[in-house]
């Protein structure tokens, strides 16, 4: 069974990347058949996946050169996921040639990256532009809704934190809004909202959706504080024992004030100031080999997030602690998500 939470995020993925609303988090919304199996080919496809990377059998088969049925099943989601995005994304682009599509669809971030691309000056082609667009589709069903689950949580489990957040984000309304009580693009500056980015931020310290930040294998000899490594050596990027000890004395409290700007300038020029290294700032990497929907999924996560906050307080009855939620891999490290507790919040 495809947890819920997987159909949210692709629905509010779709929304940004195409500016369509399709629905398949909504049992009572008609959706193509076509878009939820996107999502359950993929969600298959992720745990597979960890299957054949965690499992002694599969990994000796794998290594014999022998493809075992996992295997199998694992290369059918994967090119169903791929036509499936491909068909999408081609679909879309035909339309927008065409002329045909609507005001949201126009204002979407594939309609704006069509437009990028015929202007020229990207450096990519346009079958690579297409590939991409369908990998960052595929992130909607993987470390985005990780990333949104485990932030749910902690403000959940964390009302003061909640309180503090829905405050921030009211005064920004109310100094940078339209005036109707929406949100708009200002009000997530960094500048206007530092609290909410620091919750986000926090969010990643303590409970990654993607521990590991980035690989890489070196061409020729390095050496590292002395110690020489050959050439073909493969480095890891691992970001969560970092936070673990740069924080030693209170690591498992949640905390988004360690990361407000006052905070990390008190780092500055210590051994803690590591933790504020990019590699260590969300889990999409960074440089080239960096995720190409990460500002996509940023963005989401801080609208969700803040959307939520100003129209409910939310709790989780009988839940103290993130270390009482069990979790499980999937692409990324997911919380086997509690029951909550959703109370509108007054007008």
């Amino acid at each position: 069974m495809v947890p819920s939470h997987l159909f949210s995020t692709f629905d509010m993925f779709n929304s940004i990347m195409f500016g369509q609303l399709v629905g398949t988090a909504d049992s009572s919304t008609p959706t193509k058949e076509v878009d939820e199996e996107y999502v359950q080919s993929a969600s298959t496809l992720l745990q597979t996946n960890n299957i054949l990377n965690k499992d002694p059998y599969e990994i000796i088969m794998g290594k014999l050169g022998i493809k075992t049925e996992k295997y199998g099943i694992m290369v059918d989601h994967l090119k169903r996921v791929f036509q499936i995005g491909d068909s999408k994304v081609h679909q879309f682009t035909e339309r927008k040639n065409r002329g045909e599509l609507n005001d949201l669809e126009e204002k979407s971030w594939l309609a704006h990256a069509i437009e990028r691309q015929a202007a020229g000056g990207t450096g990519i082609t346009d079958e690579e532009m297409v590939a991409i667009s369908g990998i960052i589709l595929s992130a909607s069903v993987d470390t985005t809704s990780s990333l949104l689950s485990w932030n749910l949580l902690h403000i959940a489990l964390n009302q003061d934190v909640q309180e503090r957040v829905h405050e921030e984000l009211s005064t920004a309304i109310a100094s940078t809004g339209s005036g109707d009580g929406r949100l708009s693009a200002d009000i997530f500056n960094k500048k206007t909202t530092p609290y909410l980015h620091a919750v986000l931020r926090e969010t990643f310290r303590l409970t990654p959706a993607a521990p590991l930040a980035s690989f890489k294998k070196v061409g020729s000899e390095i050496e590292i504080h002395g110690q020489k490594f050959p050439e073909g050596s493969f480095f890891i990027f691992e970001g969560y024992s970092t936070g673990q000890r740069v924080f030693a004395d209170d690591a498992q409290s949640f905390r988004p004030e360690r990361w407000l700007p006052e905070a990390i300038d008190s780092r500055k020029g210590t051994p803690q100031a590591v933790i504020d290294h990019a590699f260590f700032r969300d889990p999409f990497s960074q440089g080239a080999r960096k995720c190409p929907g990460s500002r996509v999924a940023s963005n989401e996560a801080q609208v969700m997030l803040a959307q939520l906050l100003l129209d409910w307080k939310i709790s989780v009855p009988g839940v103290d602690s993130h270390n009482e939620v069990p979790y499980k891999l999937m692409g990324a490290m997911a919380p086997i998500m509690p029951t909550m507790e959703f109370v509108p919040r007054s007008s």
